[in-house]
């Protein structure tokens, strides 16, 4: 068996990138959204999330989720966490209710078409060098 020590808590990898997700959640993303003045703070109050896919049954994401819901100095922060719905079209013979969550990212994946553009990105402005031969790059015989 092997076991990792850390100096403290802090450094241990969960800890790390729980530190990592909460800052693009609740930092880049979130209070961005309010700090550039792209939403009133009125609507960022209990605003829905979905937590899908078996890996949100881990402790990392119980305690992200509680995390979430609210910050002590931020009355209007807030994210409300909910179920995803056991869809009716879903054919699983045998499968619990409380193990649906563990299908939702493969139910998903599983719909060919997902949807229309509604808006095209526009084309990045890349300079792509024309194609070289391997030729390119040595002295030819009649060149000696």
């Amino acid at each position: 068996m092997i076991k990792a020590d850390f100096a403290n808590d802090k450094q241990a990898p969960d800890s790390v990138f729980f530190g990592k997700v909460l800052t693009q959640v609740s930092t880049s993303t979130y209070m961005r959204a309010w700090g550039t003045g792209l939403v009133e703070n009125s609507l960022l109050k209990g605003v829905p999330t979905f937590y899908c896919g078996g890996g949100t049954r881990m402790k990392f994401y119980n305690r992200l989720r509680e995390r979430l819901r609210s910050d002590p100095g931020l009355s209007w922060f807030g994210l409300t966490p909910y179920r995803i719905e056991l869809p009716s079209r879903l054919q699983a013979p045998g499968l619990r209710l409380d193990d649906y969550d563990r299908l939702t990212v493969a139910y998903g994946l599983s719909f060919l078409e997902v949807g229309r553009i509604v808006k095209a990105i526009p084309k990045a402005k890349l300079h792509i060098p024309p194609v070289m031969t391997w030729r390119e790059n040595y002295t030819d015989k009649d060149y000696c």
